[in-house]
C-alpha cells in the first residue's frame, strides 16, 4: 500500500504536461498506468522490454526536468494486519479504508517536514486526488485530523480537488511514484529483500523523499487518526 505524488509551481506543470501528452500521443497511450505497463496489459499489450524501459527513461527524464521535488509513503500489509485488528473497525469498509487515511496522513507530516528546506514564496500546496467519491470526505477529514494531531505547521496547505487521470495529467507522475514506492517498500522489507528497481533509479534521487511506516509509526498514526475514520 503505498501514495505519492510530485510538487512543481503552475510553469513546470504546464510544461510537463505539454510533453508528456506529446510522448503518450506518440506511443498511442490516452493515460499512463504503471501497473498496466507493468503487466503489459490494455494500451501497453505486445510491448517488448525494450520498449517499456524507454519509455520509462523518457517519462522519468520529464518528471525530473519540471518537477522539483517527490514524495512517496508506504505501508506494508502484513504490518497493517498486524497493527490493526478487524475488530477495531466499524466495518469491512472501514478497515480498507483506514490505510489510506494513514497514509495521507503521513504524507502530510512528511510533506511538513519537507517544506520547512523548501522556500515556497509565501504560496500554498494545491492537492489533487484521482477521482473518488467516497474518498473524498476521508481526506478532507484526515487533513483536518492531521492539523489537530500534530504539532505540524499548516500554513502551506492548500485545498484539495478530484479529478481524472485523463483531465488531470500529474496525477500518471504520482501514479509512477506510487507503483514505485509499493514496489520499494516491499523489495526492502519483505521475506526476500531485492534492491531497487531501475525504473526508480531513473529519478534524481536528491529529489525523493519516499518514507516506510514501521509497525512502531503506524500504531502511532493510527492511535492519533483512526477517530477520523467515516
Amino acid at each position: 500500500m503505498a501514495m505519492g505524488g510530485f510538487l512543481s509551481n503552475e510553469i513546470g506543470w504546464a510544461k510537463f504536461q505539454s510533453r508528456w501528452d506529446a510522448e503518450l500521443n506518440a506511443e498511442g497511450v490516452k493515460a499512463f498506468h504503471m501497473s498496466e505497463l507493468e503487466s503489459r496489459v490494455g494500451a501497453f499489450s505486445g510491448w517488448d522490454e525494450g520498449r517499456k524501459r524507454s519509455f520509462i527513461s523518457r517519462l522519468t527524464s520529464i518528471i525530473d526536468d519540471h518537477t522539483g521535488l517527490g514524495v512517496g509513503v508506504g505501508i506494508r500489509s502484513e504490518d497493517y494486519h498486524a497493527i490493526v485488528p478487524r475488530t477495531l473497525a466499524k466495518s469491512t469498509r472501514q478497515y480498507l479504508e483506514i490505510p489510506f487515511l494513514i497514509l495521507w496522513g503521513r504524507f502530510l507530516l512528511e510533506l511538513s517536514e519537507t517544506c520547512r528546506e523548501v522556500d515556497l514564496g509565501g504560496k500554498k500546496i494545491r492537492f489533487i486526488f484521482d477521482r473518488n467519491r467516497s474518498m473524498a470526505g476521508l481526506m478532507v477529514k484526515t487533513m483536518s485530523g492531521v492539523k489537530s494531531s500534530y504539532p505540524v505547521d499548516a500554513s502551506w496547505i492548500g485545498g484539495i480537488t478530484f479529478n481524472s487521470k485523463v483531465d488531470s495529467v500529474p496525477l500518471q507522475a504520482a501514479d509512477f511514484i506510487a507503483y514505485e514506492t509499493f514496489k520499494l517498500v516491499d523489495n526492502t522489507f519483505g521475506k526476500t529483500p531485492r534492491p531497487p528497481r531501475k525504473s526508480l533509479g531513473k529519478l534524481n534521487p536528491q529529489k525523493l523523499r519516499i518514507f516506510y511506516l514501521d509497525r512502531e509509526t503506524l500504531q502511532d498514526d493510527v492511535s492519533r487518526l483512526i477517530k477520523f475514520a467515516p
